[in-house]
């Protein structure tokens, strides 16, 4: 949330983490923040996009 400024106003962002877990925190955070977001599922090695 220290960088909302580097993220680009318009678009999706896709989130990830190499566990997963963090990927859900701060995904939500970015969309209280007024973000699109999109979590892929998983870790680095992911799937699916939700």
């Amino acid at each position: 949330m220290w960088h909302l400024d580097k993220l680009p106003a318009d678009g999706t962002i896709v989130t990830y983490c190499q566990s997963g877990v963090r990927n859900s925190v701060a995904a939500s955070a970015l969309r209280r923040a007024g973000y699109d977001v999109v979590e892929l599922d998983g870790s680095y090695a992911g799937g699916d996009a939700r």
